[in-house]
């Protein structure tokens, strides 16, 4: 990734919430396991915007 305008982070986030995606839409029974993902890392996104 080359882009100065993206910032790293913020680009695994979107990534990590795609893929969560992707993986209910093929197989619905991951949704609550993605989910638990899904928050675990927005709870980590908003705890590294408080530093």
């Amino acid at each position: 990734m080359t882009d100065p305008n993206i910032d790293p982070e913020e680009f695994a986030l979107m990534q990590a919430i795609v893929l969560a995606a992707v993986r209910v839409i093929a197989d619905p029974s991951q949704r609550k396991i993605d989910d638990m993902a899904l928050q675990v890392a927005i709870l980590g996104d908003h705890r590294a915007e408080k530093k």
